[in-house]
Parts: structure tokens; C-alpha cells; sequence
């Protein structure tokens, strides 16, 4: 569903359409075969787009990406749309231009994809008091969490890092509470905005949600994603083998206390579970998916039948869900940064959001988060072939790649127009 410019601003394949296993294991192509992804290097070489899918019936749209009224760039928006109207229509629609003044820079395409909806490259954010970073797994996330720690009190703000649950001891009985609920985060986000009424960020693993709809106002959104595979590969091993050196004894060391599958299961690596076909590569996780589709229903792709790990991935519903997940993405965020360029993603950041992040690529470089960094990682991982890669890219996480490009894209147009150079891959792939 293309989106016209009238628009302006955990964790848990095409139609109808199970991917069918064409050997031991290899998907069949649904339409051209997705290409093998490298990261790129330069901002002048964007990701590409993979090739398409075949088509997805539209999805119908809802009152979430309901057309705001086009913007001009020296008049006031009109105010007429509800609250939680306002907060899923892209937000530079809804800010009242004569409090920003600005000539907006928009990008119509990139790298392939339709940008038409993006808000202006130097839009104001959303919400200058209220940053959300609802983190990804793996995804330099603990690492994000100490470098904010570390500029709390030079940038004069309160940050808010929670755990999946808000209350742990009742999560796993309160379906209102975790990653794909509403209503514990929205009263606890109340009671603390409360006694920190000043500049606030909350990091959470969370899907991304509608605050006006608990009558709140809709925070600035941020991100770090991960290279799909290198992030999948990550997770695969630190579900068996924890952090390296970070938490208690139950969280690192040769095998995690909340591992269920069997011994067999523990050895395994990505590379055998590939060969034979092992539910857990086969049937993963759409994390990007879900995180940036949401926690409407419509963004839950599981089917009714279980698997060893869990419900089985439907994959009717991961393609219409990947769609809603891109809107989110266009309109949504104000910026969502590479983990495989996190330098260029904290220069991002102190540019876009410098009430927050200024000092963040300095305080990256500092030992304290270095150390943090470090412990981080995950306690031991075997890697991956390039077969490996491949199979996961052009079949179990063809709508994840198509995310991240998609975010890609957008990602070096922005260090473009703020004149960030990406010539490095800063990521440690462990």
C-alpha cells in the first residue's frame, strides 16, 4: 500500500502461502529469490531492496494511518483529529508549524523504496520531554542503557529502564503486563512522568504502542536494529549459553537456567540446525516484525499449532503484519540507528536529539561503558556459513531483511543530509 505525500509525518510467506521446502533446506522462491545481503559501507551504497514477494492483498487501512491534512511548511496544522488519532499519523502532520519554523528536506525514494510518507529529514522531534526506546533483543540494547545512564545528569534528564515486566512477580498470570501489553507500562509511564516531570526516556522491550490512547502524550520514538541474521544467530546461542560475565550465576555460564529444549538440542549449532531443518531456524521468531507492527491484534502472527518452542509462525499474517510494520517505520520513528554502525548511530542521535544525547559517542568510547559492552555478549557462539545466511535471508527471515533494508535506507539518508560519514563496521558480531 503506497503511501502518498498527503501523509507527511521478546520475543514472543506471501498470501496465504506457506513456504514450501524445495530439499533438505531450501525454501522454494516466492517470486524472485531475495539477493544475499552484505551491510553496507558507504552511505553513498544504501542497502538494496530484496526482490519482492509476490503481492500481499491490501491491507485495510485503519484509523491509525488515517491521511493527516498536507502540511505547509509556514502554516498551522490543523487540530481537528482525535488525540489517539493524532499519534499514529505520521508526527510532523500533527505539530503546529509556527512553533517550528522550517524549510522541511524530504526524501521521496531511496535504495529502492517509496519514502513518499517520511516526515521531513530536519523535523522537530514529536515530543521534546518523552523519548521511548522500546529496545530490540540483541540489538546493542545494554550497551544503549549505559551510555543514557551515563549523560543523565550532564544533559538533565530522568531515564526510566524497565524489564520486560513492570511487575515480575505477577507478569506471567496479567496478560495487561510484557512486551505486548499496555496498560501496567501506560500507568506506570503516568506515575513517573509524575515525579520526573522534566525531560524523560523509558527503555523497555516493548512493541510499539498508541500512548493517547491512555489519554498521554505520544513520546519521541527511537531504535537499534540488528542485521536480521547476525541478530538471529546471536539469540540462537545466547538462549543456550546466556550473557558472558553480566547478572548472576543463572543468567551466563555453560547452559541457561531457562533453557528447555534437550542436551541434544544444546549442541546443535546454527549450521545443523539448518541442515535438519530444526524447528527453531525454521519457524523464528519475526522480532522486528512484531516489535515495530505493534501490539494491536492484527500484529500477532502466530498460528494455532504448537511446536516444540512454541506457536508456529503463520505466515499469511507475518507478511500483512511486516506491511503495518513499514507505516510504523516511515511515520512513526523519529530515527532508528544501525547496531552494525553504532558510531554513526550515536552521532545520529546527539544531532537529532541533543537535549538527550549529546556527549553519547563520547561516552560509548568511555571504560565504564566499554566494560558494560563487554560482559554483554553472548557467552559462546559457534557462527554461521554463508549457506546458512542465505537460507535464513531468502526464506524464515525474507519479511525481517525487508525491515531492515527498509530502515537502512532511511538510516543513511539521514546521515547524508546531517553530513555523517559511514566508512566502518563498528559492530563486534558476537
Amino acid at each position: 500500500m503506497k503511501i502518498t505525500t498527503s501523509l507527511i509525518g521478546l520475543l514472543g510467506h506471501t498470501q496465504g502461502l506457506d513456504l514450501p521446502r524445495v530439499n533438505r533446506y531450501q525454501y522454494a522462491p516466492v517470486g524472485a529469490a531475495a539477493p544475499v545481503y552484505a551491510v553496507p559501507l558507504a552511505p553513498a551504497a544504501p542497502v538494496a531492496s530484496i526482490a519482492p514477494a509476490a503481492p500481499i492483498a491490501p491491507v485495510a487501512q485503519t484509523a491509525y494511518f488515517a491521511p493527516a491534512a498536507p502540511v505547509a511548511p509556514s502554516a498551522p496544522v490543523a487540530q481537528e483529529a482525535s488525540v489517539a488519532q493524532a499519534a499514529e499519523m505520521p508526527f510532523e502532520s500533527v505539530k503546529v508549524a509556527e512553533e517550528h519554523p522550517f524549510e522541511p528536506v524530504y526524501v521521496p525514494s531511496s535504495a529502492g523504496y517509496d519514502l513518499s510518507g517520511l516526515p521531513a529529514l530536519n523535523s522537530p522531534p514529536p515530543s521534546s520531554q518523552f523519548i521511548f526506546h522500546n529496545k530490540l533483543p540483541k540489538s546493542g540494547s545494554t550497551t544503549m542503557k549505559y551510555i543514557i545512564s551515563t549523560l543523565q545528569k550532564a544533559n538533565d534528564f530522568h531515564m526510566d529502564y524497565q524489564s520486560p515486566c513492570i511487575n515480575k512477580a505477577t507478569c506471567a498470570t496479567d496478560p495487561a503486563d510484557g512486551i505486548g501489553a499496555e496498560s501496567t507500562l501506560a500507568n506506570h509511564v503516568k506515575v513517573e512522568r509524575e515525579q520526573h516531570p522534566g525531560k524523560f526516556i523509558l527503555l523497555k522491550h516493548q512493541y510499539w504502542l498508541n500512548f493517547t490512547e491512555h489519554d498521554m502524550e505520544q513520546p519521541t520514538y527511537i531504535n537499534v536494529v540488528r542485521d536480521p541474521v547476525t541478530r538471529f544467530a546471536s539469540m540462537y546461542y545466547f538462549n543456550r549459553y546466556g550473557f558472558k560475565s553480566m547478572g548472576s550465576a543463572a543468567r551466563q555460564g555453560a547452559v541457561r537456567h531457562s533453557w528447555k529444549g534437550t542436551e541434544e538440542d544444546i549442541v546443535r549449532t546454527l549450521d545443523m540446525c539448518m541442515e535438519q531443518q530444526g524447528e527453531e531456524c525454521s519457524e523464528p521468531l519475526q522480532v522486528l516484525v512484531r516489535y515495530f507492527c505493534g501490539t494491536a491484534i492484527e500484529c500477532n502472527m502466530k498460528s494455532a499449532k504448537m511446536g516444540k518452542f512454541g506457536a508456529l509462525n503463520n505466515w499469511d499474517k507475518v507478511a500483512k503484519a511486516a506491511e503495518l510494520a513499514k507505516k510504523k517505520i516511515i511515520t512513526q520513528y523519529y530515527s532508528i540507528g544501525l547496531m552494525e554502525k553504532f558510531d554513526e548511530t550515536l552521532s545520529l542521535f546527539e544531532k537529532m536529539l541533543p537535549g538527550f544525547f549529546k556527549g553519547a559517542p563520547a561516552a560509548y568510547r568511555s571504560q565504564f561503558v566499554q566494560n558494560q559492552r563487554e560482559s554483554s555478549k553472548t557467552a559462546h557462539t559457534d557462527g554461521y556459513s554463508n549457506s546458512t545466511r542465505s537460507w535464513l535471508e531468502e526464506g524464515p527471515l525474507r519479511y525481517e531483511m525487508d525491515l531492515y533494508k527498509l530502515i537502512s535506507a532511511i538510516f543513511y539518508e539521514r546521515l547524508n543530509y546531517y553530513g555523517i560519514g559511514a566508512d566502518t563496521i563498528t559492530i563486534d558480531p558476537k
